[in-house]
């Protein structure tokens, strides 16, 4: 199993999407899960905005 961070990103989604291929059990993190588009088998969650300086 291997956590993806950010799987909203340039670099996340793609990622994501290899490692799908691949047959490699992922789980996903993302400010915005609903933006993601991710399938229903793969999990979301929300993370709290950063803090405004």
């Amino acid at each position: 199993m291997i956590l993806v961070t950010g799987a909203t990103g340039t670099i996340g989604r793609p990622l994501l999407s290899f490692l799908a291929a691949e047959g490699v059990q992922v789980r996903a993190v993302t400010r915005d899960p609903q933006a993601s588009g991710l399938r229903a088998t793969s999990y979301a969650a929300r993370t709290p905005p950063s803090p405004s300086r």
